[in-house]
């Protein structure tokens, strides 16, 4: 039986968003991080219950992996820290 050495696997780990800290991501990467449909980070976006986009266009969002980071591991408690500058 033949055993594949070290130079014969030449495919790359797959990376994921939370390995490249700058890394911009978006509204579906962090629909999917969080489990919910696309729209629901959309309308938490337009009442104000999740960051500002670091880049915002038209039909184009990105966030910063650091700009997103706290509300993606735990959105209430983002939430709660941030209600004031929303209103």
């Amino acid at each position: 039986m033949h055993q594949a050495t070290p130079q014969e696997n030449t495919t790359q780990p797959t990376r994921h968003p939370e390995q490249s800290p700058e890394r911009y991501w978006s509204m579906k990467e962090i629909a999917d991080h969080l489990g919910v449909s696309v729209h629901t980070p959309r309308k938490w976006l337009l009442r104000k219950q999740m960051p500002r986009p670091d880049i915002n266009g038209v039909r184009l969002n990105r966030w910063k992996y650091s700009t997103i980071k706290d509300f993606l591991n735990d959105p209430i408690s983002w939430r709660k820290e941030h209600a004031q500058e929303g209103a």
